[in-house]
């Protein structure tokens, strides 16, 4: 029997979960912290540094559902970003699978937490806001998808690649302002 796509890749990063866990636990803590809100783990593994065997379904999770869920409201978080440090003015890359999910679920204001590498200070993450205006971009083609083959991993991955200055995208500390002003109303 073979395994699907997601057991496949979850293989391949089988050995990021500490590095991802730290990322989410980074997001959530200063989002805690300065935004005053109570932050939930609510997607598959998230708030874990452990490797759990099968898919998210298997489990009872959906796919591509978020990590992150601000207590109280319909705001959904996913932490996501390369594990190295990259130029701040490259794309961001989100998942298919995330975006797609997002779509799928306009009843949610879904952010991507994208931050850059291991960051330890909050300049190195951005925030895409994933919705109507996303999906205008991708139409207008402002918003485009990349595929690359990451041979470190022997994998083939598939992204939409979203401009730094691109209208859906705020930086950490303007998103935490705007969070706080939201949620203290």
């Amino acid at each position: 029997m073979s395994r699907s796509n997601s057991t496949r890749m979850k293989e391949a990063f089988k050995g990021t979960w500490d590095l991802s866990a730290k990322k989410e636990a980074f997001v959530k803590n200063n989002i805690e912290r300065h935004a005053g809100v109570k932050v939930l783990d609510v997607g598959f593994g998230a708030g874990s540094t452990k490797y759990i065997a099968g898919s998210s379904g298997s489990h009872g999770h959906e796919k591509a559902a978020p990590d992150l869920q601000i207590e109280g409201t319909n705001i959904v978080i996913e932490v996501t970003g390369p594990l190295e440090a990259i130029d701040l003015d490259r794309d961001l890359l989100i998942n298919l699978s995330k975006v797609k999910y997002a779509m799928e679920h306009p009843e949610l204001e879904y952010w991507v937490a994208h931050s850059n590498g291991l960051t330890a200070n909050r300049q190195g993450v951005r925030m895409v806001r994933v919705g109507r205006q996303f999906d205008e971009g991708i139409n207008r083609g402002t918003i485009v998808q990349e595929h690359f083959e990451n041979r470190k991993r022997g994998t083939f991955e598939m992204f939409w690649a979203v401009p730094p200055d691109h209208h859906t995208v705020c930086n950490f500390d303007l998103f935490l302002i705007y969070l706080r002003d939201k949620c203290q109303k």
